[in-house]
């Protein structure tokens, strides 16, 4: 259940859209889990949740601009998602997992021929919250952690640059062809920007990380 709450404005011109929305969510029943939560193998999961309430706000731009044969697309958001559930974090206020407060999204859209279409689109988004050790403690010898308040700390903030060409074969005139085609040639994440999800505590080895990085692709498309 959820009251819900915006405001809006949007001008759409000749070659110009602009839009803004602003909002408040009351969202209530929100599911969490337990401080120090016990999941793996444990068949009575549901004794680790607790329900409470939560309320989310914000604030979205977006921007789309035409010239010629260039389309560019600028979209911005900011946003606060707080929680609070008996229970957790002594019963404070705490940042949503998914809590991210500046989302920025730019595309350029370049068609210099009506074959060819050139895209790049890049984001910025900070980085989630986490909650990370503060301390140790020693117990029956096994070193306990000791946590921050619930989702204290944030992630590195995460950022990409795709880029896109589709390009569609010369159209011949001394027949009619029976399907149509186009190639498309993408490379994501030209930056090679490592971006964290998660952080794993205390590994006694060396851990192997394996990430994407660039990852440049062909696709052929057809239909008939």
């Amino acid at each position: 259940m959820a009251d819900f709450y915006s405001i809006g404005y949007s001008l759409n011109s000749k070659d110009i859209i602009f839009t803004t929305t602003a909002y408040l969510k009351k969202l209530y029943n929100q599911v969490e889990l337990n401080d120090h939560a016990q999941i793996i193998l444990n068949p009575f999961i549901e004794s680790q949740l607790q329900f409470g309430k939560s309320t989310a706000s914000g604030i979205e731009f977006s921007l789309t601009k035409s010239w010629k044969n260039i389309t560019g697309n600028l979209g911005y958001t900011y946003s606060v998602v707080n929680k609070q559930i008996a229970g957790i974090n002594e019963n404070n206020t705490f940042k949503a997992n998914y809590n991210i407060p500046h989302n920025l999204r730019f595309s350029v859209d370049y068609q210099p021929v009506s074959r060819i279409s050139i895209n790049a689109f890049f984001t910025y988004k900070s980085g989630r919250p986490v909650t990370l050790p503060v301390g140790y403690y020693i117990e029956n010898g096994q070193r306990i952690p000791i946590f921050e308040d619930r989702n204290t700390s944030h992630l590195p903030d995460d950022k990409r640059l795709d880029l896109t060409i589709e390009l569609k074969p010369r159209t011949r005139t001394d027949h009619k062809k029976r399907w149509k085609s186009t190639w498309l040639f993408s490379v994501y994440n030209v930056l090679n920007q490592r971006n964290i999800i998660f952080y794993a505590i205390d590994h006694p080895t060396t851990v192997n990380n394996l990430s994407s990085g660039i990852v440049p692709s062909v696709t052929y498309n057809f239909k008939f």
